[in-house]
């Protein structure tokens, strides 16, 4: 009984959003969109808009259609619908949940980017980054050492014991027997990571304008998830109106993480002679009259001075 009341609610969601389906066949007007925002400008191209608050945009905002009376049943306050305002790269500007806002929408909700990836409505371009700088692999080499015997023992505990007296002689400070001992915090050093310059790799997704809308079913196992996007006219802006009560957590996001791009010997010399050379200035300026190119100044010269030699013999004379 309960499996099968779960079903019906399930299946209440997709025709809900099978509703949306039409309700997205009417534009929606960018500027009735976004009236009620104000605070903080939120540039985007096609508006300049103030934004109250990024939570309370989307879930005060119902769909309005000429095919109903009124506002449409469903409305993205609603707990079965995930709404998002996302750019043309796919990073979320307004969301129902504030930890979300400024994150890719790929890192949110993988299942549907990864579908919008293969409807065509987003495209996949690599950027390269040739001043990067990456971490320097730790490669630990370990060599054979002698047998273990108590000469060594004996030796390394004898070096120990002479290192230590020296550092102590060398540390140790009388003053402190007559002045006030200056305290001071000790503080830990942070470890910093040794970088080395590399170059690397990192993706980059694109809104395709031709393809205004879309919509689609993605298989999850026990359930099935639609989503509806649709570009909002004069903007680079698209509404996602994702199912809520899917968990499609078994596709991986779609992460922008950078990687490096590894060269073989060959690589490396064809990039080294394609790397265009600095242009030579038309004239060369290797001398110029008012410079002086001779040596000054005796520091380099050593001679003695009479005057110094004299000087101990006619202090002891006195």
């Amino acid at each position: 009984m309960g499996r099968h009341s779960t079903r019906t609610a399930r299946g209440h969601g997709l025709i809900g959003l099978r509703v949306l389906l039409v309700l997205f066949q009417i534009p929606v007007d960018l500027q009735s969109f976004m009236r009620c925002w104000c605070g903080d400008p939120v540039q985007s191209q096609g508006g300049d808009w103030k934004m109250r608050s990024c939570c309370d945009v989307i879930p005060a905002f119902s769909f309005q259609c000429s095919a109903f009376d009124g506002a449409c049943p469903l409305s993205c306050q609603d707990d079965v619908l995930n709404c998002f305002l996302i750019d043309n790269n796919g990073f979320i500007l307004v969301s129902k949940r504030p930890p979300e806002i400024g994150k890719f929408l790929g890192a949110v909700d993988g299942s549907v980017m990864t579908q919008l990836l293969n409807m065509g409505m987003f495209r996949r371009v690599t950027m390269y980054d040739y001043q990067a700088m990456c971490k320097v692999p730790y490669h630990h080499h370990s060599g054979a050492r002698p047998l273990l015997s108590p000469i060594y023992a004996f030796l390394a505990a004898l070096k120990w014991l002479i290192s230590d007296f020296l550092i102590f002689l060398l540390e140790f400070n009388m003053s402190s027997f007559w002045h006030s001992d200056n305290v001071a915090d000790a503080h830990k050093h942070k470890k910093h990571d040794t970088l080395q310059p590399c170059d690397t790799e990192y993706p980059v997704f694109v809104y395709e304008p031709t393809i205004k809308e879309t919509n689609g079913l993605i298989e999850c196992g026990d359930c099935q998830k639609m989503f509806v996007a649709q570009q909002i006219a004069s903007s680079n802006l698209l509404l996602l109106v994702t199912d809520a009560t899917c968990d499609c957590s078994i596709f991986p996001p779609v992460l922008l993480d950078a990687k490096e791009v590894k060269y073989n010997a060959s690589v490396k010399c064809d990039r080294m002679r394609s790397q265009k050379l600095r242009r030579r200035p038309d004239t060369c300026h290797a001398f110029h009259p008012e410079e002086n190119a001779q040596d000054c100044g005796g520091a380099a010269e050593l001679s003695v001075s009479p005057m110094l030699l004299l000087l101990p013999p006619a202090l002891l004379m006195r």
